[in-house]
């Protein structure tokens, strides 16, 4: 699990959803792989990635054997710390996503949820609970590689392996991917 502090909490004004749109273009394409690329090694080491955006923190998850642990951490590396962000996979995830809020907006457990915040933190930025139909617009790839330039670093992330493994081992496939 590779954690950044930055999430939804700190979406600039206008442009909430900002914070899950970097955690799922990220996964789209690095400087050196290609979605598919990508798709294709985490599915050879039978290994799953994920990207969640939460209120303080987005959270890269990758689950999969001991064994691959060095080849894992090598590709979470890549992907929190080279994105590509292409711009056909920003325009896909924003439509994308433009269609799940609609489908969101149709539950009444989504809209009570969005009003119970919105009450509890009024313009607090703990208010928000991702993009919505007024801020998607707003966003594009420009604010999507500024937001990940500014909070994905060194200083502002922390790294945590579950695994069958001597630490030593740990340490050393980590070093070796993240190192520089």
């Amino acid at each position: 699990i590779l954690t950044v502090r930055a999430g939804l909490a700190l979406d600039p004004a206008g442009k909430a959803g900002l914070a899950q749109l970097v955690a799922d273009t990220a996964q789209e394409g690095t400087a050196s792989r290609s979605s598919e690329q990508l798709k294709r090694e985490i599915f050879a080491m039978g290994a799953s990635l994920s990207g969640a955006a939460g209120q303080d923190s987005t959270t890269f998850q990758m689950r999969g054997l001991s064994e691959s642990m060095p080849r894992m951490l090598a590709l979470i590396a890549d992907v929190v710390r080279n994105p590509a962000f292409p711009q056909a996979e920003v325009d896909l995830l924003k439509t994308n996503t433009a269609q799940q809020l609609q489908a969101q907006l149709a539950s009444p457990q989504f809209v009570a949820n969005k009003v119970f915040r919105q009450s509890l933190f009024g313009d607090h930025p703990y208010a928000r609970t991702g993009a919505t139909p007024e801020s998607l617009p707003n966003i594009d790839r420009a604010a999507i590689t500024a937001f990940h330039t500014t909070y994905y670093r060194p200083n502002n992330a922390f790294l945590v392996v579950v695994a069958d493994a001597a630490p030593e081992a740990v340490f050393a496939a980590a070093e070796q991917a993240f190192g520089s």
